[in-house]
């Protein structure tokens, strides 16, 4: 049985994907003229397909034996057996995680997945129940 849980998203993150976007369509009437009004509004498109990818698919997976870390295109999977540590963290280290309400996961030999899942202590809790040792798993990280 696999549970899924979804990325945590802070708001400062999305103003961040859409400023640039709403700014680049409010100017682009006055800046651009002719055929290079499709070129900007097709790669604004872009940008803000890319985000909404992002936001749409960031998220973690607990399966029996692994742990599958998705977002956008990209896939990790951490083997729970292999998995040292689990502690709180703030890092802004770019990360499949879209909140800097995070969780450092160590495993194998200085290895690290930063990850941010909205229902943090269900998450703790189904990793305690998928294998990983209860006392690795950090308890008080209730904010």
């Amino acid at each position: 049985m696999t549970h899924r849980y979804r990325s945590k998203i802070d708001a400062w993150l999305v103003i961040v994907f859409l400023a640039p976007s709403v700014l680049l369509l409010a100017l682009m009437p006055v800046s651009t003229a002719g055929s290079a009004i499709l070129i900007v509004a097709l790669t604004d498109l872009l940008i803000l397909a890319l985000g909404a990818w992002l936001v749409l698919t960031t998220g973690y997976t607990i399966g029996s034996d692994e742990l599958i870390v998705r977002c956008g295109p990209l896939t990790e999977r951490v083997p729970l057996r292999s998995i040292t540590g689990v502690s709180a963290s703030r890092s802004l280290l770019s990360s499949p995680a879209l909140s800097i309400d995070r969780l450092a996961i160590s495993y194998g030999q200085d290895r690290r997945v930063l990850v941010s899942p909205r229902d943090k202590q269900g998450f703790l809790s189904e990793l305690g129940k998928a294998g990983v040792p209860v006392a690795l798993v950090v308890s008080d990280l209730t904010h």
